[in-house]
């Protein structure tokens, strides 16, 4: 992967979202009249699957029309009109307008790829591919389709990372020198494809996208230049079930993340800058249901400490109903091709480095 792969450009590239944040959909006309929902299919009948379906019944521009799995009786207990027992069958059906795909990680590259060559656009789950090359190659093939593809990161959908980008760009804390994050819990993943590297497993990819994602959308335009394994835990099947790295980015800026199964509950997002350091007080990955009262920004500067009030959201109702203004026209993306492809590249190069310490 080359910096010019990278830095590169899309005519869907994300909009600028300071001060209004991810939810907005920038660019967007006002509709003269409410148009039918968005017919959308599911890939895959898992959990997670089940967990989205339920999140998009509660946005009223979708309406999920369709499932498809390699176990029929899952499907049809989702309740839903169509139930296919292949997914090639439900995106060829004509009965879709759109794909979630929810499938494992090493099934979201073939899959994707079907979808987008059948003129369907995509919400993919993250990670989106396993490396940036295959993240790539699915812009690309969503390009020459002419439809959105648009990666699950649910959480900078979150206000919170709104006002924090907008407190660093209103230069609150001076020049950023180093963000430090991370997504941990204590889960047993054995029989989940989370814990089989030949699935795509392993905590870098299924968590690690979460801290890298949000620091590289903070610093726009930057991207990963080297990075550090500093610590690593594997399974008997060889997934990581324990990272721990540095990134070096390319505008001098440090990251540190951990991304963990085997660790105490912590999601954190902390921007240290030369005057003042910023950080989510509490979960900085959560989704609902919040605390009714919200959740916090806080700004420690000069033994003073100044806080935000965050609204209590649902950042996967706002990433459906941007999808939706993505596939309907008019919305500049959010999440775009270039923070995909940097992400997936930053996790390459932890990846890289993970071996080497092998």
């Amino acid at each position: 992967m080359t910096d010019a792969d990278i830095r590169r450009e899309s005519p869907r590239e994300s909009a600028d979202v300071l001060g209004s944040g991810p939810t907005a959909s920038a660019g967007a006309a006002a509709p003269t009249h409410q148009p039918a929902p968005l017919r959308v299919g599911i890939l895959g009948a898992g959990g997670f699957a089940r967990h989205m379906r339920q999140e998009m019944r509660r946005v009223p521009t979708i309406d999920v029309v369709a499932v498809a799995s390699r176990d029929p009786d899952r499907a049809s207990a989702c309740g839903v009109e169509h139930v296919f027992d292949s997914y090639e069958a439900l995106i060829t059906s004509g009965e879709v307008d759109a794909v979630y795909n929810a499938l494992s990680n090493d099934l979201h590259l073939p899959w994707t790829m079907v979808a987008l060559a059948h003129g369907l656009p995509v919400l993919c789950e993250k990670p989106l591919g396993l490396d940036a090359t295959e993240v790539a190659m699915m812009h690309d093939a969503a390009d020459a389709a002419g439809v959105p593809l648009l990666e699950g990161f649910w959480h900078l959908f979150h206000p919170r990372f709104a006002l924090i980008r907008g407190l660093v760009a209103a230069g609150l804390i001076g020049d950023v020198l180093h963000i430090n994050a991370g997504f941990t819990h204590s889960v047993d993943f054995a029989g989940n494809y989370r814990a089989e590297p030949a699935l795509g497993g392993g905590m870098l990819l299924d968590l690690g996208c979460y801290p890298v994602a949000a620091a590289l959308w903070l610093r726009d335009g930057a991207h990963a230049m080297s990075a550090t394994a500093l610590s690593a835990s594997h399974n008997d099947l060889g997934a990581d079930m324990h990272v721990e790295a540095s990134l070096q980015l390319s505008d001098g800026v440090s990251v540190t993340f951990t991304a963990s199964a085997c660790r105490e509950s912590r999601r954190w997002y902390e921007v240290v800058g030369q005057d003042g350091i910023l950080r989510v007080e509490g979960s900085a990955f959560s989704h609902h249901p919040e605390p009714k009262d919200g959740t916090s920004v806080v700004l420690e500067q000069g033994g003073q400490i100044q806080e935000w009030l965050v609204p209590a959201s649902d950042p996967r109702a706002q990433m459906l109903g941007h999808f939706v203004d993505l596939v309907t026209g008019g919305a500049v993306p959010a999440i775009s091709p270039k923070l995909s492809i940097a992400t997936a590249h930053a996790l390459d190069l932890v990846r890289a480095s993970m071996h080497e310490r092998a």
